[in-house]
């Protein structure tokens, strides 16, 4: 709506407007003002040739100067246009072929209001050329009164389509945009799935660390460097073959090799995984909250039996993780204990709202086991940039 309200009172020059090379080949059609010079050619002396070719190559550079104004400099051109054809009629009634390019100039340039009155000049003129110079011939008003109808019409189709294109390129151009800001969001929620954790612990550990160290407990302090150490590089190859199975690997390679690191920590994992044919945004999302979920397997949770399924039917993907309850043992002021579930954090937060993004659905059942489900439509995301 902003670009049709703009367009109404500034129209960019025709060819400036992707229009301008139709506007040069239209020229073709004024060659038409030479047919009457043609049959009379014997007749006319040579300074009425020289006088009609100076009409219209006087014409040709209006015209020119026209197409190359943007529609709040061009009216006093077609005016000019028009009360040269006016009078010009008085030397060749081919002027009749001339007033179709001021009805299509007007009918392209301006809104309705201006558009109608430059429509009913272009029909008025040659009507008076008619008056002032006895041409009641339809050899003169049928070319004039014909053409530059029809060229109205064709110039507010021309205009109309110029608009459309133009709301199309300003909605093109804001989908890019959301796109863009969708894209960051995208990556901040990586960075956080990737890191959250790792930095978190990482300045729990200095501040440690630090208080160690003002206290003189240097060897506890040691340690706690240490485990700084260890956690940092952790996280940096965490972050390196983030990039690599996004960049390099499909959900199911990923998930593979987060199984097989499930292995190697002692758990005994079951996996299911179809061959999937997925959207690149959408295979980048659920990547994500697969590492997201499995690394809170390692992190948080006991060792012991992991079931991960991954099913992809024509119109759904669903992604199910059965594993061990990952429980806080508390201890009451009697000295008994019982089980707590760990409460969600924004990492599984994150999570929530990746799936929310693709219009699917995530439940998390906490049991003897922790089981997690997602379904995520693909017939809703096909095409789509999710992110």
């Amino acid at each position: 709506m902003l670009v049709r309200n703009n367009l109404d009172s500034y129209t960019p020059a025709i060819r400036q407007s992707g229009g301008g090379r139709w506007a040069y080949i239209g020229l073709i059609f004024s060659l038409f003002y030479f047919i009457h010079t043609g049959i009379n050619f014997d007749a006319l002396s040579l300074s009425d040739l020289a006088l009609q070719l100076g009409l219209y190559l006087s014409f040709i550079g209006l015209y020119l100067v026209a197409i190359s104004l943007p529609s709040t400099s061009v009216s006093w051109v077609l005016v000019l246009i028009l009360v040269m054809l006016l009078f010009g009629t008085s030397l060749t009634p081919g002027t009749s072929s001339l007033f179709g390019y001021v009805a299509f100039l007007s009918s392209y340039y301006f809104a309705k209001g201006r558009a109608g009155l430059f429509a009913c000049l272009t029909v008025i003129t040659p009507l008076c050329a008619a008056w002032l110079f006895d041409l009641y011939s339809m050899f003169y008003l049928a070319p004039a009164l014909g053409i530059s109808v029809g060229m109205v019409t064709y110039g507010r189709f021309s205009r109309t389509e110029y608009i459309n294109k133009q709301i199309q390129q300003q909605h093109s151009q804001q989908i890019e945009q959301l796109a863009t800001i969708a894209e960051r969001e995208r990556i901040a929620r990586d960075m956080h799935d990737l890191l959250g954790h790792s930095l978190s612990s990482l300045a729990l550990k200095a501040e440690l660390a630090e208080k160690l160290l003002a206290k003189g407990r240097f060897n506890d302090a040691q340690k706690e460097v240490s485990e700084l150490a260890h956690i940092a590089r952790q996280s940096l190859s965490e972050v390196r073959y983030a990039v690599t199975d996004m960049q390099q690997k499909g959900l199911k390679a990923v998930a593979t090799n987060l199984t097989q690191q499930l292995v190697s920590q002692g758990f005994n994992v079951e996996s299911s995984i179809d061959e999937l044919t997925l959207p690149a945004k959408i295979e980048s999302s659920v990547i994500m909250l697969v590492k997201e979920w499995i690394t809170n397997i390692l992190r948080h949770s006991p060792v012991g039996k992991v079931v991960l399924t991954i099913r992809q039917t024509r119109n759904t993907l669903t992604l199910d993780v059965l594993n061990p309850d990952p429980e806080l043992r508390v201890k009451t002021k009697e000295g008994k204990t019982y089980g707590a579930h760990l409460t969600e954090g924004n990492g599984i937060t994150g999570m929530r709202a990746r799936v929310n993004q693709m219009q699917g659905r995530m439940s998390i059942i906490w049991q003897n086991d922790v089981s997690l489900s997602i379904s995520i439509p693909l017939a809703n995301n096909e095409g789509q940039a999710i992110d």
